[in-house]
């Protein structure tokens, strides 16, 4: 990778709803990579989203893709 490539910049984000698991509303930290070319991509969920039983189903999880650029 050559030094005059541009890296992408951490961006961190919030995305809130009901959690159906915890049976309570949640405010839920999310990393994303920002890219030059206006891309943005999830990256991260601090709310365990890959191991979560209702991840097919969450709205917390897809009010952060909504925030995704492609």
């Amino acid at each position: 990778m050559s030094q005059n490539t541009p890296q992408p910049e951490t961006i961190y984000e919030y995305a809130s709803g009901y959690c159906r698991v915890l049976d309570n509303h949640r405010l839920v930290e999310c990393t994303f990579l920002q890219y030059p070319d206006g891309r943005r991509t999830l990256e991260e969920m601090d709310c365990d989203f890959d191991r979560c039983l209702n991840h097919a189903d969450c709205i917390i999880a897809k009010a952060a893709r909504e925030m995704e650029r492609p």
